[in-house]
């Protein structure tokens, strides 16, 4: 699950752990990313334009 915080924005990711978010306005946001098995994070993200790819590393519970 990867939310927009401070938005209604939720939305779930393939397989594979990728979304697409259409029709974010440039700025910076926070992202949460919540995903079973896995350690939840948040990061803020820059969006500069309409065309962004951007990439947050999950690591699995039980690892540093």
């Amino acid at each position: 699950l990867v939310k927009i915080q401070g938005t209604d924005i939720e939305i779930y990711s393939d397989l594979d752990g990728k979304f697409t978010i259409n029709g974010m306005v440039p700025d910076t946001y926070e992202i949460k990313c919540v995903m079973i098995s896995y350690q939840e994070k948040e990061e803020k993200v820059k969006i500069e334009k309409q065309d962004n790819q951007i990439e947050i590393q999950l690591q699995t519970l039980g690892t540093k």
